[in-house]
């Protein structure tokens, strides 16, 4: 499946997977090894440990590939999406337009800045928002829409950036999944005000916990990179010169905000550029992946596969399948069944308005996505991968829903 590279560079290469012997088939699995653990080697040996060369060369390397102006590396996915928000100038008695059918930070962060979440039902082929619901969620409180790109797969962000504009209503993206895929010719990451990305172990790249911010504005990167360090105005770097020549100015702390603790380490980041130098391979084995999981269930009955739209390119983050009601199981038997043979299959994404937290911002119905939450399945997915896993979960697959090999 996948082209063959140096054993440093290639995903089925026992120097770089797990050596154990579990026959288990996990629902992910990061793709780490030797260049990850002298990348963290050197770091460790330099003695800069926080914020310092190795996150600025991260931030760098994520602007080149994707081909974004600015990135601004924080400690999270949620610290991404959380300070986009206060970017933004995003608080209370703000609205914010989003998906219930997402992971829970996506709501937190808007909760965090004392806004109120308001959900919009999803398209049932994309699992994305359906942007023809946007006009009849809208009210004059409304500042924000979160546009989330659903397992790497993007949203309709023609349709969402139209409506966002007729309503003078800032566009930010939960691009935690999303690194690689693409939007017409366009990198996730470089099409609204703000993207914000995650490298938790489950998404393309990991740094072990990360995130990074993405936008083409100077201001809101300034803003962001005070707000990640206390509000400080001069980070550790520069006052160490390694921003250029020192001026008087560079030895004054100021901090004109209140700020966070959301500074990403340069271990993680050491980790997070070694990562960017397998993602050619692991987005090319994650598409070639996909590919064989559509052969091998094209011959299952009862299942809806991944439906990619005309115009986007998907990173394949995580492989979502639906059971239809005419399964000889239902979903939760389904995962079951797969995992007594141990394949640890996944329920489908969850619905936040569902969560005791937010029941109370329940406004209209959210049929699809509920639906989707209750019937969907991910499969086990990861650039390690062999055809003969998937050809196993496929034939156990089908055993689960008709009830014959």
């Amino acid at each position: 499946m996948t082209p063959k590279l140096p054993k440093s560079q290639n995903p089925h290469s026992m120097d770089d997977t797990d050596k154990s012997s579990s026959e288990r088939i996990p629902l992910s699995r990061p793709w780490l090894g030797e260049l990850e653990a002298e990348a963290v080697r050197r770091v460790l040996l330099s003695g800069w440990l926080i914020q310092g060369p190795a996150t600025k060369k991260f931030e760098d390397a994520m602007t080149r590939f994707m081909g974004a102006k600015t990135a601004v590396a924080v400690a999270s996915g949620t610290a991404a999406l959380h300070l986009a928000l206060i970017a933004l100038e995003i608080g209370p008695g703000d609205e914010v337009i989003l998906p219930s059918h997402s992971f829970v930070a996506t709501a937190n962060t808007v909760v965090y800045v004392g806004a109120t979440p308001v959900y919009i039902d999803i398209d049932p082929k994309t699992y994305n928002m359906n942007p023809d619901l946007l006009e009849s969620v809208i009210t004059p409180k409304t500042r924000a829409i979160c546009v989330v790109h659903q397992s790497g797969l993007p949203a309709d962000m023609d349709k969402i950036l139209k409506v966002a504009e007729k309503h003078s209503i800032s566009v930010y993206e939960d691009a935690a999944c999303a690194l690689g895929s693409k939007y017409g010719d366009s990198q996730i990451g470089t099409i609204s005000k703000l993207s914000c990305f995650s490298f938790h172990p489950r998404k393309i790249i990991t740094t072990g916990e990360g995130g990074m911010i993405t936008t083409d504005s100077e201001d809101l990167a300034d803003k962001l990179r005070i707000l990640r360090q206390q509000g400080m105005t001069k980070d550790a770097a520069t006052r160490a010169g390694l921003d250029g020549p020192l001026k008087t100015s560079d030895f004054k702390t100021k901090f004109p905000v209140i700020g966070f603790n959301y500074r990403m380490t340069d271990i993680s980041a050491a980790v997070g550029l070694a990562q960017l130098r397998r993602l050619p391979v692991i987005l090319e084995s994650r598409k070639e992946l996909a590919e064989v999981y559509a052969e091998q269930l094209a011959q299952v009955p009862h299942i809806v596969p991944p439906f990619v739209p005309d115009g986007v390119t998907h990173n394949y983050q995580s492989y979502v399948v639906r059971i239809k009601p005419e399964s000889k199981r239902t979903r939760d038997e389904v995962l079951r069944f797969l995992k007594e043979r141990k394949i640890d299959g996944g329920p489908g994404i969850t619905c936040i308005h569902r969560q005791a937290p937010y029941k109370p911002y329940m406004r209209t119905p959210l049929k699809e996505s509920e639906s989707a939450t209750d019937e969907t399945i991910l499969l086990p997915f990861f650039p390690q991968m062999s055809r003969e896993q998937v050809g196993y979960i496929a034939h156990t697959l089908r055993l689960a829903v008709t009830g014959k090999s």
